[in-house]
């Protein structure tokens, strides 16, 4: 075993494919049922992402670029997507410590890709410039 394998067990793999089917197996919905638009939606947005967006918004989810070994099963905390309420047009939102997304209803698809297109860009650290 070299450096490079360990270094990749401790921290997750860098280049790691991110895996959809296992990200919506360890996501729950609060105030959102896993047939709404908004969440099929999102997760169109996401099957569409590349890597490196994917990578992005699982770090602007969590505070975590890349997953530790054993994938999303392994996060201490569990994902959830979160329905904001009575706030009009704002941006996605995260609680990183409790792995919190949280979304507004969108009535467009198209509105909800320029949000997440948006964050997976304009994010640094724990805030977006």
């Amino acid at each position: 075993m070299e450096l490079k394998d360990i270094d990749g067990l401790l921290r997750g793999e860098a280049h790691d494919t991110i895996s959809i089917e296992d990200w919506k197996l360890h996501t729950g919905y609060e105030n959102f049922e896993e047939t709404d638009n908004v969440i099929e939606w999102f997760w169109k947005l996401v099957d569409g992402m590349d890597e490196e967006r994917r990578h992005h918004l699982l770090y602007f989810w969590t505070a975590r670029m890349y997953l530790p070994v054993g994938g999303f099963a392994e996060l201490p905390e569990r994902l959830t997507i979160t329905r904001q309420f009575g706030i009009g047009d704002t941006l996605p939102k995260s609680q990183t410590c409790s792995s919190e997304l949280q979304i507004r209803e969108y009535s467009r698809i198209e509105d909800m890709e320029a949000d997440f297109i948006y964050i997976t860009t304009n994010y640094v650290g724990f805030g977006l410039i």
